[in-house]
């Protein structure tokens, strides 16, 4: 019998996959998740190298990245000489953890009653 992972294991496993492939080649990146900054449901995996092109380290994971978005999980891939993550330097590894969200209600939104105008065209 083969048991589901939940979404959030699935991620939180593609993500530590990502980056002991990225660290085998790179030992000093530094690493920051966020969510995406338009669209919640991504996941922005900031990678900081300090060598001449950064976007080696995208290259790297590139095969792997496609697959995973293919079977679902929006991960992305931020390379950058020194990582910054919401104006602050991050100095060390750092991952912020997923925490659930909290149901928020919302309220029901009803069309706008449709209005003719009250001139006619001829």
């Amino acid at each position: 019998m083969r048991v589901m992972k939940s979404y959030r294991a699935r991620v939180q496993a593609a993500l530590s996959e990502l980056q002991a492939t990225i660290s085998q080649c790179y030992p000093s990146a530094q690493f920051a998740v966020t969510r995406g900054a338009e669209d919640p449901r991504q996941f922005w995996l900031h990678v900081g190298v300090d060598i001449e092109d950064p976007f080696d380290v995208a290259d790297l994971v590139l095969e792997r990245l496609v697959e995973l978005q293919i079977e679902g999980l929006p991960i992305h891939i931020i390379p950058a000489p020194q990582l910054t993550v919401r104006g602050s330097t991050w100095p060390a590894v750092h991952v912020r953890r997923l925490r659930p969200r909290a149901h928020v209600s919302r309220p029901e939104r009803r069309p706008a009653p449709f209005r003719r105008s009250a001139r006619r065209r001829a």
